[in-house]
Order: structure tokens, then C-alpha cells, then sequence
């Protein structure tokens, strides 16, 4: 089945057993555990699908956490391949840095997406939702 709009892929999760939400070109469900409820956001864009999860901010981390944390992220996005640690909206000019996310983000092309590669995205995140937790438990 092609998946290229919000609706498809809401239609995909929820017959997979999720509580899908869909709003004008997103579509969000749970993911994590009881300890660790989080939110997977899959985005349309023009031709693309961006997946992201937000495990942290940055403010959940002491400048020394922080540093430790971000080089383990930066280690571990060869294992969680093909999602990735990253920072949004990071930089010298944002006055609130510490609200920053930290997520996992994993993009997918839409042009031919099938249920096949949803699957196989949203597995990877799970595995990364693991490691992601392990590295921050490691680095508080």
C-alpha cells in the first residue's frame, strides 16, 4: 500500500493497533513505555516524511551532562542508523536554549513509502527509544 498523506499513514497505524492522531499534516502516536511516555510525530513535507521523538531538552542536562550526553548521541547514531540524536532549534540566538528538544529523527521519501519501510522506521525507533534512555539515565 503507497503511503503518502496523512490519512493513509493514520489509517496504516491504527490498523497496527496504535491510537492515531492526525492533524493538517501530521499524524502522532505513542510510543515508549509507562517510565518513559513519549510522542512520535511523522510530518508530511513536499516529498518527504520526518519522523521525530523527543526524549529530552536540554535543559534536562547540566553543562557536564550535557557534554557527556552529546557525545554519546553522537557515538550511538551509527548504531540507531537510520534515525539520529539531534538538537532542535539550537543555536546563540534562541534565549530559551534549555527548551530545546533533543530528538530522534529518521526521514523517509514518499514517492513510493510503503507499509514496509513504516514498519521498519518505526521499529528502528523503538530500538532507538532504548538506547536513547540508556544514554540518558548514563549521563544525569
Amino acid at each position: 500500500m503507497l503511503i503518502n498523506t496523512p490519512i493513509r499513514l493514520q489509517s496504516f497505524l491504527e490498523a497496527r493497533g496504535h491510537a492515531a492522531h492526525l492533524s493538517a499534516n501530521s499524524v502522532c502516536i505513542a510510543v515508549g513505555d509507562a517510565e518513559w511516555p513519549l510522542t512520535a510525530a511523522f510530518t508530511f513535507l513536499e516529498n518527504e516524511l520526518r519522523i521525530t521523538c523527543q526524549i529530552a531538552v536540554l535543559g534536562d542536562f547540566t553543562e557536564n551532562q550535557l557534554a557527556h550526553f552529546c557525545l554519546a548521541a553522537l557515538d550511538a547514531n551509527m548504531q540507531i542508523s537510520p534515525y539520529a540524536f539531534a538538537i532542535i532549534g539550537a543555536s546563540e540566538n534562541d534565549a530559551e536554549a534549555s527548551q530545546c528538544p533533543v530528538v530522534l529523527t529518521d526521514t523517509l521519501l514518499t514517492e513510493d513509502l510503503n507499509d514496509d519501510e513504516i514498519t521498519f522506521s518505526l521499529n528502528r525507533l523503538l530500538e532507538a527509544i532504548v538506547l536513547g534512555k540508556d544514554l540518558i539515565t548514563a549521563n544525569r
